[in-house]
């Protein structure tokens, strides 16, 4: 009997040791904020994810002429800021969003701890922010509006 006890402190403790990440670790909430300046857009928010994880933003016009235009910053202390080049875009409301996810567009790739953190497709993440797409992808997304003048 005591014997049992110990080994199944033992794994206990094993289990504890390897690393598991407890479900509040996979919660990502994220916020984000928009100013225009001149020919550019101030992109900021907060991110509850580590620190050098990339978020995602984007504009984009909502009426004629349509225009998109993205941009990426590195979380750090829980924070994200970074600008938009929208010089020329003509006066009117533009949608501003935020992404935080595992799979990311172009050259960019997340840090190692944090696939090992969120599982290779985001799998893991948790939160009301948190969007499921196609075969298991998933995001924390963020919007908000600015008015371009």
């Amino acid at each position: 009997m005591v014997r049992i006890g110990i080994a199944a402190a033992a794994a206990l403790l094993l289990l504890v040791g390897t690393g598991i990440a407890p479900a509040a670790d996979s919660r990502v909430d994220i916020a984000v904020e928009a100013m225009a300046d001149g020919n550019g857009l101030a992109v900021s928010g907060s991110a509850t994810v580590p620190d050098g994880a990339w978020i995602v933003f984007a504009a984009r016009r909502l009426a004629p002429p349509l225009r998109r235009v993205r941009g990426a910053a590195r979380a750090s202390g829980g924070h994200y800021a970074g600008s938009l080049d929208i010089s020329g875009w003509p006066a009117g409301t533009v949608a501003v969003d935020a992404h935080f996810q595992v799979l990311l567009p172009g050259d960019l790739r997340q840090p190692p701890e944090v696939i090992a953190r969120y599982g290779a497709n985001g799998e893991r993440m948790t939160g009301p922010s948190v969007v499921e797409g196609g075969g298991g992808f998933r995001a924390a997304i963020a919007s908000t509006g600015a008015e371009l003048r």
